[in-house]
């Protein structure tokens, strides 16, 4: 992949030739050649290998079913200038945690096994001296990620039912509360729909109906921008007492005149 990675460098100066149509072709044959990926089951045991190089990183989200491995999902990246130097025990840490992190939504509440090639990866949860930058990611960074996924009470997150993305959360009576995820691009209009249908209400009346069936981030800012520049806005009429014009008595030019 490396070829294809080079020409999306920032800068790079474009020209597809035969080193980009072999690799091109060479992950088009591995990707409809076996092992083929497979479904992810919520009941088979999980594994996650990781590897790296001063290149990139690679991983693989795998599953045994029936008492064969199958890959479910795999991430590859790029290593930064500073990244590529590392040493190999540093890019094999950094490797696992952001495979981690990249399929955190299969491995949450789930006993999985990291498999790398890296002894000295396994030595490191023993030792008590570390490179500085190992200890942070081993300390800081994966700790917290490992704590999250293995943690028994889960106060929110999200789930695909029907091919709808669904997010989940609990309220203040434990009781679980799902709303439809709202892409960007379909905010505005499902805004506009229910605000109309609702005879253009005020923003915090628009929010809490949408809120019943859908959730978006930055929800209340987004409707009450929306609904403070909607044109129902300006035309509406004058909703309290009219104050009429004032029409002050002529001053008389002489006495006693009415």
């Amino acid at each position: 992949m490396l070829p294809l990675y080079e020409l999306t460098k920032k800068g790079a100066h474009w020209e597809w030739n035969e080193r980009h149509e072999n690799a091109r072709n060479t992950i088009i044959e591995h990707l409809i050649s076996a092992p083929k990926l497979t479904i992810f089951q919520e009941d088979a045991p999980t594994e996650l290998y990781t590897d790296a190089s001063s290149l990139g990183f690679g991983a693989i989200l795998a599953q045994v079913i029936k008492r064969r491995r199958h890959a479910v999902a795999y991430i590859s990246m790029r290593t930064t200038k500073v990244e590529s130097r590392y040493h190999s025990h540093e890019l094999e840490t950094l490797a696992a945690v952001r495979a981690i992190k990249h399929f955190k939504q299969y491995l949450y509440e789930r006993k999985f096994k990291v498999i790398t090639d890296c002894n000295a990866l396994e030595a490191s949860k023993h030792k008590k001296e570390l490179l500085p930058r190992v200890e942070q990611r081993r300390d800081s960074v994966l700790r917290p990620i490992i704590d999250e996924l293995t943690r028994n009470e889960r106060v929110e997150g999200y789930l695909i039912e029907d091919n709808v993305l669904t997010k989940v959360w609990l309220d203040l009576e434990s009781m679980t509360q799902r709303a439809v995820v709202v892409p960007k691009t379909f905010q505005w209009s499902l805004i506009n729909t229910y605000h109309s249908a609702l005879k253009h209400p005020g923003w915090e009346k628009t929010l809490q109906k949408i809120k019943e069936t859908y959730w978006f981030d930055k929800m209340s800012s987004i409707i009450r921008t929306f609904v403070e520049n909607c044109v129902c806005k300006t035309s509406k009429g004058h909703s309290g007492a009219i104050q009429a014009r004032l029409h002050p008595i002529p001053k008389p030019i002489a006495a006693l005149e009415s």
